[in-house]
């Protein structure tokens, strides 16, 4: 009989398996964006080993879980800071585009949506019936709706209702967007491994110690892997800190606004 996993157990391996698919994605990028991805980059094991001491301990104060589990997923948590720091300073390298060409796509995209929705208005059930029998064979590998010419007319008469409801919106919706885009900034490397790091903390069920104070875990794990990337010292560790937190893409920030929201 297999053994029984328990609900706590299962949803960690969930995160961590996600995290590790994050970084396996974010190592296979090739490419402009990712030529400045580090993979040499590794903390010294007396820093690993500080870090991992100090998460297994707050970790511990939460849970009873078995110390093997916690040495195992110390480990991971170090390996995914490791990759941020390998990762973030890619960033530096995108460039972004010029503004006017990014509101002319913008605006192109609203023009040829609006088009797509009149050429879907005008072809008949039996044209979009056959347009979805390619579409299955080739997206989903299904080849049922060519065996049913019914069937497939049926959902091609419900894929044009959906369609002449949201693509209408979706035109406007890129025209308007064309006329109000905001400037792209080229992204902090520190700004974007914090948001990360956040995210990180959230994860492993400690963001309450992703803090600026010199004296936190948060400040701990962020020193070291801005060294890591390349920082000179750790004097302006707490002022990023406090950088991701106040910043609205945050997870921190994502969180103060549900409790907002619950209590209103």
């Amino acid at each position: 009989m297999a053994e029984k996993i328990s609900e706590s157990d299962f949803f960690q391996s969930v995160i961590r398996a996600d995290a590790e698919r994050v970084d396996l994605i974010f190592s296979s990028l090739d490419g402009d964006l990712m030529s400045g991805y580090r993979g040499d980059l590794r903390f010294h094991p007396e820093t690993a080993g500080r870090i991992k001491e100090k998460f297994i301990e707050l970790r511990k104060e939460k849970w009873d879980a078995d110390l093997d589990w916690l040495k195992r997923e110390a480990r991971s948590f170090v390996d995914g800071i490791r990759d941020i720091a390998r990762t973030a300073p890619a960033t530096q390298k995108y460039e972004p585009d010029n503004q006017r060409q990014r509101k002319e796509r913008l605006e192109s995209i609203g023009k040829h949506v609006n088009a797509l929705a009149d050429l879907m208005n005008d072809a008949d059930s039996m044209a979009l019936g056959w347009l979805l029998v390619q579409f299955f064979a080739i997206h989903e590998n299904d080849d049922e709706p060519g065996k049913d010419p019914m069937k497939a007319q049926a959902m091609a008469l419900h894929t044009r209702k959906f369609l002449r409801e949201i693509l209408p919106d979706l035109g406007l919706a890129a025209i308007e967007a064309s006329k109000t885009l905001p400037l792209a900034d080229r992204p902090n490397p520190y700004l974007t491994a914090g948001l990360i790091l956040n995210r990180r903390f959230y994860d492993a069920g400690l963001l309450e110690h992703f803090k600026p104070e010199k004296n936190s875990f948060g400040w701990l794990c962020m020193s070291e892997m801005m060294m890591l990337m390349g920082a000179e010292d750790s004097d302006k560790t707490s002022y990023w800190l406090r950088k991701t937190i106040e910043d609205p893409e945050s997870t921190t920030a994502w969180i103060e606004g549900l409790r907002k929201r619950a209590v209103e």
